[in-house]
């Protein structure tokens, strides 16, 4: 069911269009004509959905999505009335929940609205939260895989969520009432990895004093998780490739075919196709694990969902009381969070120990990120990336940490500039450009620079490419376009 709604739309026809479909399901909403309107009907309606016209109101959407993802977070945002061609679509997606172009009917606009809501409802019930596009996709895949009872292999860096995902994807399905086993491959020791798996007979080895079930017994008629399974080595690759294909397994220092009802998720925060290529990693084991894949986007890639999660780990821990000061805010949204999910919820659990009183303000955050960039740069770091990869990481990671510097000055003075009066200073207006000496132009060029380096060094593989710049691959699918690469 959707909650309050607030439209943002100059145009009368858009407004009448989408005004009857919504008084059709009797959902409240409030139509504002300009952003200033927008923004003081969020202060005093509270609305919990946004819907605004991409196309008519162009001139100020960048300034205004800036604010909500800043003052209003927990505001879930649409933007319709897209253009097709608009070379900005995969930026904005950053920004908003969904995006329909052009042509999209009212009736859909509202009716996917209402299922993908229903769908983030499913994901919270779940302990899953957020609002992003990205979630969103992922939302879709998890319900149509758990009613779907074939292999699935979820791909994601470390604390992204994937055994989240893959407990959502058991709980939905039918495998539900049974158990949710999750075994880390890569934390058991290699010599008795089989043995843990599989379960072992009385005198199969050295203090085997009597027969054990392994994990795919115990999980049987439910869900077994084997994350890192990049981990593994070849000889129990080669046995867990032939159980999969026989749905059954002989115990280690046994006689007799144990069959087995299981459903298997398996994860890895590295490529399984790298390791495939590298030899490392059975090519027949991988097409057998990927019948179906999920990825778990990275949070520098869905920071709508940044200040929600804040939100919901303060409230986990008793503390739905303390807020974060705006200029906080802006540094946790420029942050990278290379330990994603799991580096966030530590960072409000530290927080929360040292904290002087109900807010985290601007320095506490500054003095976490110094410190963990200070750390970073310090320690060895395994990672799975050869030296060269990491080089470009670190070198694209601080290029585009100053390139966010620059445009939060841009930001700062687009916020300031009406608090100057009584100063000596030429107007200015959210949509002139900043003459920055050609600042701004020289890091765009040298971001196309590296982004070129990085696809000439892997022979045009864009995959690799993303891998070696540390960034999404729909990131660098976007600056390709943008840079016409």
């Amino acid at each position: 069911m959707i909650g309050r709604l607030v439209l943002l739309t100059p145009d009368d026809q858009s407004s009448d269009l989408l005004g009857q479909v919504l008084k059709a399901k009797r959902i409240v909403f409030d139509r504002c004509t300009s952003a200033s309107e927008f923004i003081a009907t969020l202060e005093n309606a509270s609305p919990s959905i946004a819907l605004i016209d991409s196309e008519g109101c162009a001139s100020e959407l960048l300034p205004l999505l800036r604010t909500i993802l800043r003052q209003y977070p927990s505001l879930v945002t649409y933007l319709y009335n897209n253009p097709v061609a608009d070379t900005r679509s995969a930026s904005l997606e950053l920004s908003v929940s969904g995006l329909f172009d052009q042509g999209v009917t009212p009736a859909q606009i509202i009716a996917e609205i209402e299922n993908q809501l229903g769908l983030l409802g499913q994901l919270r019930d779940q302990g899953i939260f957020g609002h992003s596009a990205a979630l969103i996709r992922a939302a879709e895949t998890i319900v149509q895989l758990a009613q779907a009872d074939v292999i699935v292999l979820i791909g994601g860096e470390s604390g992204t969520g994937k055994e989240m995902f893959a407990r959502a994807i058991h709980n939905l399905s039918r495998r539900a009432k049974k158990r949710f086993v999750p075994v880390n491959c890569g934390a058991i020791a290699e010599g008795v990895l089989e043995s843990e798996l599989f379960g072992h007979e009385k005198g199969a080895f050295t203090g085997a004093a009597g027969r054990r079930e392994g994990y795919f017994e115990s999980a049987d008629g439910g869900t077994i998780f084997l994350d890192e399974i990049g981990e593994i080595k070849p000889d129990v690759q080669v046995r867990l490739l032939r159980v999969l294909e026989q749905r059954s397994f002989m115990r280690v220092g046994g006689t007799e075919q144990v069959s087995f009802d299981v459903r298997v998720i398996a994860a890895s925060n590295r490529d399984l196709r790298d390791l495939t290529d590298e030899g490392s990693f059975r090519e027949d084991l991988f097409y057998r694990l990927s019948v179906v894949t999920l990825n778990a986007v990275p949070l520098r890639e869905r920071p709508v969902d940044i200040m929600p999660l804040i939100q919901r780990f303060l409230e986990i821990r008793g503390r739905g009381d303390v807020s974060v000061d705006p200029e906080a805010v802006e540094l946790l949204l420029r942050y990278s969070w290379p330990g994603n999910i799991r580096e966030l919820r530590n960072f409000v659990e530290s927080s929360l120990v040292t904290l002087a009183d109900s807010n985290i303000s601007k320095f506490s955050v500054s003095e976490y990120i110094s410190r963990q960039t200070r750390s970073n740069r310090q320690l060895p770091v395994v990672t799975g990336h050869t030296r060269q990869t990491a080089d470009f990481q670190l070198i694209y990671q601080a290029l585009l940490n100053l390139a966010q510097e620059v445009s939060g000055l841009k930001d700062l003075i687009v916020s300031n500039s009406d608090r100057g009066r009584g100063h000596i200073a030429p107007e200015f207006h959210a949509d002139m450009e900043i003459q920055s000496d050609g600042a701004s132009s020289t890091l765009q060029q040298m971001e196309r620079q590296m982004i070129a380096d990085a696809l000439e060094k892997v022979g045009g593989n864009r995959r690799k490419a993303a891998e070696m710049l540390g960034i999404g691959q729909r990131t660098l699918y976007r600056k390709i376009k943008e840079y016409d690469l």
